[in-house]
């Protein structure tokens, strides 16, 4: 029984372990997009574009980054939720 328990806790333990670096890779790499799609904008604002097209380029970017990775997530969590959730399950579901 121990061992049932044990390997329960594994399991458990193996999704979420997943299921954090999911989280903190995408997290990573939208923080790097967001950095590298500021940068074009930014010298633009600086060479003095007018605000109004700096300010929709920023706000379009923003949009498009959080779209894709709120869709990257969503993938994510649905690959998290399928994992396999032991030795076993390969017998149950065929």
């Amino acid at each position: 029984m121990t061992s049932d328990k044990a390997a329960k806790s594994e399991n458990t333990n193996d999704g979420g372990f997943l299921d954090h670096a999911f989280k903190t890779g995408i997290n990573a790499a939208e923080s790097i997009h967001k950095t590298a799609f500021e940068i074009p904008i930014n010298l633009l604002e600086g060479m003095g574009a007018p605000q109004d097209k700096v300010d929709m380029l920023r706000d379009k970017s923003q949009k498009m980054i959080g779209e894709l990775y709120s869709t990257i997530n969503s993938i994510a969590a649905q690959v998290v939720a399928a994992k396999p959730k032991g030795p076993d399950s390969d017998s149950k579901d065929s």
